[in-house]
Order: structure tokens, then sequence, then C-alpha cells
């Protein structure tokens, strides 16, 4: 069937990629032996080859079957971005089992909703953030528990050091009944490697939880064709074909989110490229230098991501030209960022556009040619997939230009929500699209426009105020480095627009000065009425500024 979009599509794209028949185990397996030689995994100052991890994988899955965990368990997974991670998530896999990653922000309590919601019988976590399991371990189904340290990959001296001058967190309780990571592989190596096992490509792999911005957190059943079809996808999309000798993916997302685990870890893996590891995206000196001194190619990112790396002020000390192709999503990306970080790298900086139920790219822009893409657009739907857009109120599909909720069809939808059928028909209808809670517009070309949440939509004197359109005239005033726009409770009106900003390292305004900046760039039921500038925003781990914890500081006043 042909589309809108078609009209524009690159010519050496399948616009139907042939489905793939393979489990997640597949993607790292197919390197040995023929590859089990070359560099996978990178990490601080240490590197691994795939030999070397598939044979961790086949280690920790024979003891976790000695264990009593077979394909019909679920295993929480709960680790920064460390290489035990990597293995952890396979060694799940090689056993058929399914993964449940787990947020490394929970606390206690959230911990102990998407434990139980899972009913994951064993969890291997990083014995620091294992901390906040301990309290409720025992109103869970656990039974089998093994964590690590992130010394446990480093030298001894390294390690020692790191824990002296506080730069490895340790961990500050203790659980007699844990296992220990080093003890977990050497006896898994003295025993026999189960059978692999093969499950069908439509089977669940992974739990990914939801942020549990409108309730608790729900599960998104993620199946292996999912994932295989978006690694497939990427190879045809990036501008140049990826070559694994040369390239190298940048793992600065966290590994338990939906964009960090399939554009990263298992494109690099299905593509046989490097993986650098970054335990901590925040720390942008690591990041810049680990991308100079590995050469790093790919980099998955968010806005929030791009900006800190522009605002750093030694940036223009480190040679970044090494990258080629990035990809933003998550959030949106501000026009003024993707033009300055392509002139400072020479790279290719798209943006895309999906969510944790689409594993999650469902729009990209053209990567091949630059004359085909838009900027401020997400993009348009990729291979194998329908995207439309539909009335708020009727559900009907609306004309070109027109605005309404996006809805997508695809390979890459999830399964659904585990063990919430009722919720699942809320975002999944009858003829299998899945509807995002995102508003937007597709143009007659076939790019989609996002224009913001619908829970994230003001009301003002009955007029829609879309968050974004009013961030992206904050972000062209020079000394902004950072906003985010809500909407505040006011008896007149109903909704009132206030804003936060973030002002550039050195860089004056006033708040006085940004709202006559917005007074003389937005329709007045848009402008702001508020503008409050702050050393920083509240962000998820993926770097999504979040608005609810600004509206619920609000509500408190």
């Amino acid at each position: 069937m042909s589309y809108v979009w078609h009209k524009i599509w690159p010519e050496s794209v399948p616009k139907d990629l042939e489905l793939l028949d393979i489990n997640l185990i597949d993607m790292l397996a197919k390197h040995i032996p023929e590859n089990e030689n070359s560099t996978y995994l990178q990490f601080m100052k240490k590197s691994w080859t795939y030999g070397e991890i598939y044979s961790d994988v086949k280690a920790l899955a024979a003891f976790l079957h000695k264990n009593g965990i077979t394909s019909e368990d679920k295993v929480a997974i709960l680790m920064p971005n460390i290489p035990q991670f990597v293995v952890t998530f396979f060694a799940v896999q090689y056993l058929g089992a399914v993964g449940s990653l787990l947020n490394t922000l929970y606390v206690s309590s959230e911990f102990k909703h998407t434990l139980n919601d899972s009913g994951a019988t064993a969890i291997i976590a990083a014995d620091f953030m294992y901390d906040e399991i301990i309290p409720i371990k025992e109103e869970t189904s656990l039974q089998l528990v093994i964590i690590t340290s992130i010394g446990d990959v480093l030298s001894g001296a390294t390690s020692f050091l790191g824990k002296k001058l506080g730069k490895i967190p340790t961990p500050k309780k203790k659980d007699p009944t844990a296992i220990l990571w080093n003890k977990a592989i050497s006896e898994g190596r003295s025993f026999d490697s189960p059978n692999k096992v093969r499950k069908d490509p439509e089977d669940v792999a992974v739990l990914i939880y939801t942020g549990g911005t409108t309730g608790p957190s729900k599960g998104a059943m993620s199946t292996h064709r999912n994932f295989s079809h978006q690694a497939d996808f990427l190879g045809h999309w990036t501008p140049q074909p990826v070559n694994p000798e040369e390239d190298a993916f940048v793992g600065a997302l966290p590994l338990f989110h939906s964009y960090g685990l399939t554009v990263g870890l298992l494109s690099a893996t299905y593509h046989g490229t490097r993986f650098v590891l970054i335990p901590n995206p925040r720390d942008i000196d690591n990041l810049l230098k680990q991308i100079v001194k590995t050469k790093a190619t790919y980099l998955p990112g968010v806005p929030t991501l791009y900006i800190a790396m522009l605002n750093h002020p030694d940036i223009k000390k480190y040679d970044l030209s090494s990258i080629k192709f990035c990809l933003s999503g998550a959030a949106p990306l501000p026009a003024e960022v993707q033009k300055q970080f392509e002139k400072l790298t020479g790279a290719v900086l798209l943006e895309g556009y999906g969510l944790t139920e689409t594993s999650p790219i469902s729009h990209a822009n053209p990567a091949k040619d630059d004359s085909k893409r838009k900027i401020g657009s997400v993009g348009i739907p990729i291979s194998n997939t329908h995207s439309k857009i539909v009335n708020l109120e009727t559900g009907e599909e609306v004309p070109i230009g027109e605005e309404g909720e996006i809805c997508m069809k695809g390979p890459h939808i999830m399964k659904g929500y585990w063990k919430k059928p009722v919720e699942t028909a809320k975002v999944i209808d009858s003829d299998g699209y899945f509807h995002s809670g995102d508003v937007g517009k597709m143009d007659e070309e076939g790019f989609f426009y996002i224009t913001d949440r619908i829970k994230d939509m003001i009301i003002v004197s009955g007029y829609k105020v879309f968050p974004r359109d009013v961030e992206e005239v904050l972000f062209k005033h020079p000394a902004v480095e950072n906003a985010a726009v809500i909407g505040v409770p006011d008896e007149r009106t109903t909704e009132r627009v206030k804003a936060f900003v973030v002002l550039k390292e050195g860089k004056d305004a006033t708040e006085t000065e940004l709202l006559k900046f917005c007074e003389e760039n937005l329709a007045s039921y848009r402008k702001p009425k508020e503008l409050e500038i702050r050393k920083d925003l509240p962000l998820s781990m993926i770097g999504k500024v979040l608005r609810r914890e600004l509206r619920q500081e609000e509500l408190k006043k």
C-alpha cells in the first residue's frame, strides 16, 4: 500500500522490511564464533570482546537455570549502564525468560509495585541500588537475589581507589541471602550449559514500565519482533551503512529505558559494532572524553543531553568529528539546538518520535538526504508503519494539516500492558492502531509534527495553548539554556501560562526581560503571565523535563 510519505521515501530503504524470525539472544549469538574476538563493550578503561561477554552470558544463564529460573519466569534487572547489565539482559533471554527492567530512580514503594506487578522471582541488581529493595523484599515474590558492584568489572586497584575516593557508590545495607556476582559467574562456569530456549518472535521478551504520570506505572509487553524490527530498520535508515569495523554506539541513555535499550544496546549488538557504556549521562566531562577516546560514531540522545554538551565550557577543546549520526527523541528538540549541534560536530542530528509502547521509534526524519528532512518535524512513519491523525473527540481521521491525536500501527507496537487488558484496550483499538496521547498534525508530504501531550495542553479562556510553542520562543532568547511551560489554575481564565527558565552560564536576563520577549513573539493568550528563573529543572533519568513535578510544586503554593 502506498502512503503520502512514500513520495519522498529514501530509495535505498525498503518501505516494508522483511520481519525477522529471531530472538533477542540471537542478536548476540550470531557473532559467535566468527566475530568473537571483535571488541564489543567499552567501559571506562576496559573493553570486552563478543566472545568474552557471550561466555559470561552462558555462565550466568547456567547459574540461574541451576537455581530454578526457567522460561516461565520474570527476572528483574536493576542496574545503571554497566557491563553486568548487558550480561544479565542476554542471560535472561538465553533462558527464554522475560526481563523486567526497573527504573533506577525508583524508591522502595515504586519497586514494590513493579516487582509485584511483574511477579518477578529473581532480581539481579547493583549493590547500592539494592538498598531500596531490602525493606520490601519480603512483600514480593523474589526468591533469588544476585548483587554486583561496579568494582566487579574493574581491576582490584581501580576498584579499591574508586570506593575510597567515593567515585564508586557502595551499599549501606546488607542482605545475607544475596549472592555475589563473581560467585554466580564462577559457579555458572562449572555447570553444564542449558539449552538456549527458542521463543516465538511474537512472544514477550521484556517488560518496560512506563513512567506512571497518570497513575501506577504499567508494564509494556515488548516482544522479540518489536526489537528486531527496530534494530534492522535503524541500520537501513542511517546516512551511511553501519560498519562493524569502525562504528561505535554511545550508551549514554539508561538501558532500562526503551530508547537506550533499543537504539543503543540492541542496535549495536545486532549490527556487530562496539558499544560504549556511559554510567552517568550527567557527567558531560566523561561523556565527551569517552566519545573522543573511542571515536564513537552514533550518539542517540535527548535534547537536554545535546544542550548540556553545547553549553559545556570546554566543548571546543574536544574533537567530536568522529560522530556521524545522532538521533534525538523522548522530548521536543529545539530547532536552535539542532542547528548549533550540527555546526559544532558536523554530524547529522535528526529528530524522531516514539514511546515506550512503540519500542520506541515510530517516526524519523530522512537521514540519507538533507534536502528531504524538515527541522521542527519528527519525520515520517518508519518502514512497515502506518500513522494517522484522528479527532480528539470522535476518533475519526482528520484532513491533512489539522491537529488531532497521533496514532500508529506496525510491527514495533507493544503487545499490550502486562495484566491490564482494560488499559490496553484504551490505547490499542480494534484495528491495531496505538493511540499515543500526543497531539500533532501531518503536512502534505507526510511529515508529522508534535504539538504536545494531550495531558500537558493548557486551556486559557477556552483557547488551547501547547507548552512546546511557548518553549520554542524562549529557546530563541540568547540567554536561555532550558525552559519548561505549564498551566496553573486561574479563577478567571481556567488556567494561565507559567514559564520556568534556566539561564546559560555567564548570561544574564531578568524575568521582566524574558516576559517582554515572549510578549513580542506570542499571541496574548499564549504568553506567560508568570516566569521563574531557576538553577535547574526537574529531569527524568533520560533528560525529559518533568512538567508534572513543576505542576505539583505550584499546587502546593
